[in-house]
Formats: structure tokens, C-alpha cells, sequence
């Protein structure tokens, strides 16, 4: 999961349960890719010490993506400047948080050197202020309704930032848990509000697969905040990947399919339709989401450990993706990097990778036990390594544990340990979870011992069944790609 890892890059990227989304419609996308360029924002926001930036960035830009379909993307670096006929618009933001409430100087310019002049909003009760800003923009936002993007109270604004800077970490889970749901309690239509509810309910699910009424709890705040802001593109990248780490694939991709639908050019809309196509194995439309995803944020910021493309052969692409950025938090970058010299043979290097992604204070979601677990074995520690994979197994039992894909990796590590029937038994469970990549069922180095048994070939079917199913109801076209 890397939603508010994605965010963070950009800035500096259910029927059973009875959702009811799999009947939705999406209107016509903007099939020409010259129209989705000029929905291109670049933002800057700067200044104020002791305000959240990177929270303020993302508030700023739900709004821009919300209200009017905008791909908002980091600023030009100085030696990468935008051509003077590109047609995007730079928004340079100065806020000011004091006790008479959040004021804002804003500078609009074009690559073109053309600049409007400043624009500068007093101060005011935020919800005020973002709703002066949107209207004051030149940008043909639609304004927003209420409290619908902003908490009417301006005294959570600062807590509120701070989470949404970072929503990702889980040494605060319990405390910004706590936080969040208080916030979506008082202020019930605030869409931003539900969301941070749903993801700190979400990420504590990741740390806790068993806990099914957390898992519910998400499902109703994610409702909650697209029922007051239908379409949310962080919304409803969020919810879609729940729904796919649910085993709902097909709830979450007509999800994604309405959302395209009215913001074509979002770029994290198309990131979670990566995420839910390549764990349904519809490879091509990943790809394909990829592309545009590239496309659309000028090739940057690529995704972290984009698992497409391993799952379709372009190891070199995967691995380009697994970069090491010096955040303290990079186990499942460190992870795939062992994963992959181990899948190459490179026994040491694997080995050193797995050292360093089991060190990681707070890691990420489980991979430092994965890369635990592979460490042992390959420092001769396999009884210990077996004793873990189970604990990390029993972890998983729950047919509707979230994440498929993490389940499927278990597999592989059992398969690698030589434990067929447990990697057999895992690979099971990993697709009623909702991991159905056929082609890496398949293709997985870690897998070959299993393949070929009668268990393997039962499994094999219901995995080309369901993959061939959603081929034919998602093909790319119908998400304009």
C-alpha cells in the first residue's frame, strides 16, 4: 500500500459487504491527451515555520483535483523548466496561520513568464479561506459545499496537516487512530475527515489482518466522505485499493472507472488502477495506467517497488522503481531488492537486503517479518525461520484478511523454505484474499516446486476463471486508455 507515500511524492504521488458500486457508469472520458494537459497545476507551497507544508499540500490539492479535475504536480526543478508554450499553470501558495486565522499569498504564473498579480487573502477561519481561495483562483474551480473539503473548526487545522503530511506511519497509528476518528465524529459531512479516518482505520488493518470490524469501520468512513464529495480522487484511490485488498476487485474498478470518468487527468486515479489491474492480473491495463500515470506527471515521481512491472517481465523497470530515498522508512524497498537478488541467484546480496530491511524502526506493514524470515534462512537460521513464516502465516488465516498480494508472498517464501504444501495452501489462500495475477502464479521463480501437482492445477483454473471474467468486463477502453 503507498497511498500517502504516493501523495507525498507527487507534492515534493463492495458487493459482498454490500457497496453496491459494481452497476456504476462513467461518463465519457476526455479521450485526447492534449485536452488532459491543460489541467496540469504545478504547486509550490512555502514559507510559515511550524505549519505542516506537506499537509497543506495535500489539502490544497484535494481541492484543485475535487473541485476541478486538476493534475496537481510538484514544481519544475530549476534545470528541468517547462517549455514556454506548455500550456499548465504554476501556483505559488505563502500561508499564514495566526490567531485571526489562516491567510494566504498567492502567485499565479504561466511557463510563458506571464504573471498575474498576487493575490492575497486576509485572514480568516480556514474553511473561509480555502473557500475565498477556490473562488479567486483562475482556474473555473467549482465551489466547494460547506465544510465538505475543510473542517469548519479551525483549531483542528494544525493536527489535521501534521497526519495528513505522513499519513503512513505506523509508530503513531493508535494516537493519530484516535485523532481521526474524533475528526470524522464532529464534523460527519467533512469529506477530509472521513478519508483520514478511513486510512488511519485501513493502515491499522494492515498492521492487524484479523480485526474484520476495523476493516467494516473503513468501509463506512470511506462511504461517508464520497457521499459528501462523490468522485474524491484521494478518496476513492483509497477506497478502490481497500476494496481490491478485500477481494473486491470488481467493486473497486468500477469505482476507479466513475472517478476517471470526471477527472481524467488525476494522476493518482490512475496509480490505484494499476494497483487493483495488476492484482487482478490485467496486466495490459496496468501497464497501460502506468503509462499514462508517466505521461501525465512528466515521468515523475515514478511509483515505489511498482510490482506490474515484475509481474509482466520488465525487471529493469521494477527496478528502477525500487529507489532508496533516506526516509528511515525504505523495508519493502530494501525487501524487493533482496527479493530480487535472491531471484537472480545472489545469495549475499539478498542476504545483506534482508539485514537491512528487518533494522527499520516501524518498517513497513509486515515486510520487515518477510525479510526476517529470509534473513534467518539464509544466515542457516531455518528452524527459526520456519517457526516465524507460520506465526507470519497465522497472521493471514482470516479468508478476508486484506492484501492478497502479501499473502502471495508468504507462499513464495514457504515455497523457498521447501514447505510445497504450505506454499500450496498459502497460494490458496492468497486468492481467495484477492490476489489473482495469473501470469506471476505462473511465472514466480519461488513457485516452481508447486507447479504441476493436481492441488496446483485446481488452483491454476479458478485463477484463469476469474482473471479471464474481469478481462472481459475491464477491458482498457473502458477507462480511456
Amino acid at each position: 500500500m503507498t497511498r500517502a507515500l504516493a501523495r507525498r511524492d507527487l507534492l515534493r504521488g463492495a458487493t459482498a459487504c454490500g457497496l453496491g458500486l459494481a452497476g456504476l457508469s462513467a461518463p465519457a472520458l476526455l479521450g485526447c491527451g492534449r485536452r488532459r494537459d491543460l489541467r496540469r497545476v504545478y504547486l509550490r507551497v512555502e514559507g510559515a515555520a511550524g505549519l505542516p507544508l506537506d499537509g497543506l499540500g495535500v489539502l490544497l490539492a484535494d481541492h484543485l483535483e475535487s473541485l476541478g479535475g486538476f493534475a496537481v504536480l510538484p514544481w519544475p526543478a530549476p534545470d528541468h523548466p517547462l517549455p514556454a508554450r506548455s500550456r499548465a499553470t504554476l501556483l505559488r501558495l505563502s500561508p499564514r496561520l495566526g490567531d485571526r486565522g489562516l491567510a494566504f499569498d498567492v502567485e499565479v504564473s504561466y511557463p510563458s513568464g506571464l504573471r498575474r498579480p498576487v493575490l492575497s487573502l486576509p485572514p480568516a477561519e480556514p474553511l473561509q479561506t480555502f473557500t475565498r481561495l477556490a473562488g479567486g483562483l483562475p482556474l473555473q474551480l467549482t465551489p466547494p459545499s460547506g465544510e465538505a473539503l475543510c473542517p469548519g473548526d479551525g483549531q483542528v487545522l494544525a493536527p489535521l496537516l501534521e497526519v495528513l503530511a505522513d499519513e503512513d506511519d505506523p509508530r503513531r497509528g493508535p494516537e493519530r487512530l484516535a485523532f481521526s476518528r474524533a475528526l470524522a465524529r464532529a464534523h460527519p459531512g467533512c469529506a477530509t475527515a472521513q478519508f483520514l479516518y478511513a486510512n488511519q482505520l485501513y493502515n491499522q488493518l494492515l498492521l492487524h489482518p484479523l480485526e474484520q470490524a476495523v476493516q467494516w469501520g473503513a468501509f463506512q468512513a470511506y462511504r461517508a466522505g464520497l457521499a459528501s464529495v462523490p468522485d474524491h480522487p484521494r478518496g476513492v484511490s483509497g477506497f478502490s485499493q481497500l476494496l481490491a485488498d478485500s477481494g473486491l476487485h470488481r467493486d473497486g474498478l468500477s469505482l476507479l472507472e466513475a472517478a476517471l470518468g470526471r477527472h481524467p487527468a488525476v494522476p493518482s486515479l490512475y496509480r490505484a488502477l494499476a494497483y487493483l489491474a495488476r492484482t487482478a492480473g490485467l496486466l495490459d491495463l496496468a501497464l497501460r495506467a502506468l503509462a499514462e500515470l508517466g505521461r501525465l506527471t512528466d515521468g515523475q515521481p515514478r511509483s515505489h517497488c511498482e510490482n506490474t512491472y515484475l509481474y509482466a517481465g520488465e525487471a529493469a523497470a521494477h527496478r528502477a522503481t525500487c529507489r532508496l530515498e533516506g526516509t528511515g522508512r525504505d523495508t519493502r524497498v530494501h525487501f524487493y531488492l533482496g527479493y530480487l537478488a535472491l531471484a537472480a541467484g545472489d545469495r549475499d546480496g539478498a542476504r545483506e537486503a534482508f539485514r537491512a530491511a528487518r533494522t527499520i524502526p516501524g518498517g513497513w506493514y509486515g515486510f520487515e517479518g518477510l525479510a526476517s524470515v529470509l534473513a534467518l534462512a539464509l544466515e542457516d537460521g531455518r528452524p527459526e525461520a520456519l517457526a516465524r513464516l507460520k506465526a507470519l502465516a497465522d497472521q493471514r488465516s482470516a479468508l478476508r484478511a486484506p492484501d492478497g498480494e502479501f499473502t502471495f508472498k508468504l507462499a513464495e517464501v514457504a515455497a523457498f523454505l521447501g514447505q510445497t504444501d504450505q506454499a500450496l495452501e498459502l497460494g490458496e489462500l492468497a486468492f481467495t484474499q484477492g490476489f489473482g495475477c495469473t501470469r506471476w502464479y505462473e511465472r514466480s521463480p519461488f513457485l516452481a516446486p508447486v507447479r504441476g501437482t493436481a492441488r496446483w492445477q485446481v488452483l491454476h483454473g479458478h485463477l484463469l476463471e476469474r482473471q479471464s471474467l474481469l478481462e472481459s468486463r475491464y477491458p482498457p477502453r473502458r477507462f480511456g486508455l
